[in-house]
């Protein structure tokens, strides 16, 4: 039985799986390219993995993320008794030679040493983490006044949330809201809806958007989840609307939404200072992640620069 295999038979009816590492995310998001996995174990006990998306871009193989997924990595389902510095120094041994290596690891993975000796460099990213959701009531009061202030004049226009949208609906919206910025969207309609039907399969994700008294959304977001996570996968604004302050009133009520399904609620963070200052208002955690790269031969850096080969996973809001 290959790793694959493995890890599928292993992960089926596992719920300590992060949805970003499930067989079936994957299945979905990678549209051109192909996934697979790196397992260790012991005694026939599956103790950790390395799943990876693996491209081609001309004539260079991409070791990077696929649309839609943030963040890969080390997954270890063992905690104790455990040497994860072996482990990660297996997984770089095993890993596909390729000529680009890119991958975000989970704030929870701070050790990457191994990859390190072996020549990778590491850059610090930054996500905003709203921990322990369930309780609702203390959650909401740690939202900074100005959140405060934009969800009370959102009531004035919004009325309702819908937590049911079509990837039809959703995809237009976002298409429609980044014209009117001059910006394009990054992802085609076919891909989207396949990762969509996927989570709906699965009880773990949907679209919610804020509507108002003539049927117009302002805001929308495509939020999926796991056991421990949710996470706000995609967030579009109507520009023309974003005074009004739908944003805020829309993750107060997906905040509401997610309490009885999951832990905490993941930003999935950005480098941006209005996108990051605007998270942070809601009263959630910084977390540090590290992204980890390599690329063979070194020469190859100024080529991918230039071709923009790097920003291929380059999140978009609109």
């Amino acid at each position: 039985m290959s790793d694959k295999d493995k890890y599928k038979h292993y992960t089926k009816n596992n719920n300590d799986i992060p949805i970003y590492s499930s067989p079936w995310w994957l299945d979905a998001v990678c549209e051109i390219g192909s996934w697979n996995v790196i397992i260790f174990e012991k005694n026939n006990n599956l103790i950790a993995a390395l799943p990876y998306f693996v491209k081609k871009k001309g004539f260079f193989d991409l070791n990077i993320l696929p649309k839609f997924t943030p963040r890969l990595g080390p997954i270890f389902f063992e905690k104790d008794n455990i040497n994860q510095t072996e482990i990660l120094n297996y997984f770089e041994k095993k890993l596909p030679n390729c000529n680009y290596f890119d991958q975000t690891w989970d704030f929870n993975i701070n050790n990457w040493l191994p990859f390190y000796w072996k020549g990778y460099s590491q850059t610090t990213c930054y996500t905003i983490v709203i921990e322990n959701i369930q309780n609702y009531e203390k959650t909401i009061k740690k939202f900074k006044q100005n959140r405060r202030q934009d969800i009370n004049k959102a009531k004035n226009f919004i009325t309702k949330t819908n937590f049911n949208i079509s990837p039809e609906i959703f995809f237009l919206e976002h298409k429609k809201n980044l014209k009117k910025k001059n910006k394009n969207i990054s992802y085609g309609f076919n891909l989207f809806k396949k990762i969509h039907d996927a989570c709906k399969n699965n009880l773990q994700g949907t679209i919610a958007g804020c509507v108002d008294e003539k049927g117009k959304y302002h805001s929308m977001a495509f939020i999926v989840w796991d056991k421990d996570y949710a996470y706000l996968n995609q967030l579009t604004t109507d520009p023309d609307k974003i005074k009004i302050g739908s944003s805020s009133l829309l993750i107060k009520d997906i905040l509401d939404f997610l309490k009885d399904k999951t832990k905490h609620f993941d930003f999935e963070g950005s480098m941006d200072i209005g996108i990051y200052k605007f998270y942070r208002s809601f009263g959630g955690k910084i977390k540090k992640m590290n992204k980890i790269k390599k690329t063979n031969p070194k020469i190859l850096n100024s080529i991918i620069e230039a071709t923009n080969l790097g920003k291929l996973h380059k999140k978009k809001y609109g």
